[in-house]
């Protein structure tokens, strides 16, 4: 419970909290979720989207190291879920037409391909560092931009040779499965999205960036095996990003 509550604070240069600052209404309703099944007030999920949205300009995805607060989220959505919301599971939900959802699931693969653009060795703010808030709250207007800047990046990948052409492909499948799922003027047009999410919307955005970044790391996880099972020693430099984007993910 402590833990979850903390995830609505700013913590010090050294990583604590000050826990005088916690709402004794909020450590209430967290009590009251855990021992009789009850609903968190949906307005929980403003101060944790900020402390998010915070970390991930600053930290990137060291935010994602913050499980505590994406399992508030979950709880929190799930518990106020009405009629046909999108219900969020514990892995990464691949059939849903949730826009939030799987806008967050883009973003994560927009910033999949930019490592893949600069062989993992990118240079200053990554695009979730520099667009995770606005997209999570002003998508029509963020990924008008991240739709361009992501043609660029296919571009630099294609011109990696026969592999770099192969890897251009699978990664522009999975961005049209996903894409699939918005509405869209034509085909290969970039997709139609709300001009605005609300509260309920930013945080489904943030858990479908989560789990995708997710089913990469476990994607890695699997390709380190390999490598170790074939006698290789994998390092973080040598991860192919682009070999990671499989249909297990898409």
């Amino acid at each position: 419970m402590f833990r979850l509550a903390c995830t609505t604070l700013r913590p010090d240069t050294n990583g604590k909290f000050d826990t005088e600052k916690l709402k004794p209404d909020l450590l209430a309703s967290l009590y009251q979720a855990a021992l009789r099944g009850t609903a968190p007030p949906i307005m929980i999920l403003k101060p944790v989207l900020d402390r998010l949205q915070a970390r991930m300009a600053k930290d990137g995805r060291k935010a994602l190291y913050d499980e505590s607060r994406f399992a508030l989220l979950k709880l929190v959505l799930n518990r106020n879920r009405k009629g046909n919301t999108m219900e969020m599971k514990s892995k990464l939900a691949v059939d849903t037409d949730d826009p939030a959802y799987n806008c967050g699931r883009l973003l994560s693969v927009f910033n999949s391909l930019q490592r893949s653009a600069h062989d993992g060795k990118l240079e200053g703010a990554t695009i979730a560092e520099r667009y995770f808030g606005s997209a999570s709250t002003n998508p029509g207007a963020a990924f008008s931009i991240l739709w361009r800047l992501h043609q660029h990046h296919l571009k630099k990948v294609r011109q990696k040779g026969e592999k770099g052409q192969r890897a251009a492909y699978r990664i522009k499948e999975t961005i049209a499965e996903i894409c699939a799922r918005f509405r869209s003027k034509s085909p290969g047009e970039s997709p139609q999205l709300p001009r605005v999410f609300m509260l309920a919307e930013q945080a489904r955005f943030a858990l479908g960036f989560y789990q995708q970044e997710a089913a990469r790391a476990e994607a890695v996880r699997i390709w380190k095996q390999k490598q170790q099972a074939a006698g290789e020693t994998p390092s973080e430099d040598d991860i192919p990003e682009e070999d990671l984007f499989t249909n297990n993910q898409a």
